[in-house]
């Protein structure tokens, strides 16, 4: 499970590799809101990407 995150500056953010998602399509996400649970694949860790 993945969570795109468009900043609307030309950033958007993809954390990929999680084991939940707490938000939803259209949703706005505060810095620091959690928006989705670590996956649990090879320990718990989740990717960040960024794309410009």
């Amino acid at each position: 499970m993945y969570v795109h995150v468009d900043h609307e500056s030309g950033y958007m953010t993809n954390y990929a590799n999680l084991s939940s998602i707490n938000s939803h399509i259209g949703d706005q996400v505060s810095t620091g809101a959690g928006c989705g649970l670590s996956g649990n694949s090879a320990g718990n860790h989740t990717r960040k990407i960024e794309q410009v």
